[in-house]
């Protein structure tokens, strides 16, 4: 997985000047790129509550469309970031903790992971909103 190094620094800022909200703008249907929203979109959704987020995205199998459902632990919020443990994780880092995942909301369309061990500036490529329809 490529890093990508974001130059906004602080937290991404709502039209009216408020800091976003993951839950607000998470909801939804993302993609890494446009074929992924035509092919395999990821949709994300919260449970009640907002302690737990799933995300479930087609898998690239021949024959019938299978669901892959990947399911998150909200920890903690920070801004625009929810702080998450996803179920089943094993990867670890250099100090052997299992590694946890802040979903990064960068503005209305777009948001990107960044893992624990990473620098506060690091993050993966951008997601983007799937269009409606």
């Amino acid at each position: 997985m490529a890093l990508v190094i974001l130059l906004a620094s602080g937290a991404a800022v709502g039209e009216r000047g408020g800091v976003l909200s993951p839950y607000d703008i998470l909801p939804g249907q993302w993609g890494w790129s446009s074929a992924d929203c035509k092919r395999m979109p990821a949709k994300i959704s919260f449970a009640k509550g907002g302690k737990r987020m799933h995300i479930r995205q087609p898998t690239e199998l021949e024959g019938p469309i299978e669901l892959k459902l990947t399911s998150y632990t909200v920890t903690g919020r920070n801004g625009n970031a929810l702080a998450m443990r996803m179920d089943g994780e094993d990867r670890r880092d250099d100090a052997g903790n299992l590694v946890s995942w802040d979903a990064v909301v960068l503005d209305q369309d777009t948001y990107c992971w960044r893992r624990s061990d990473w620098g506060p500036r690091d993050c993966t490529k951008r997601l983007t909103r799937c269009p409606a329809g």
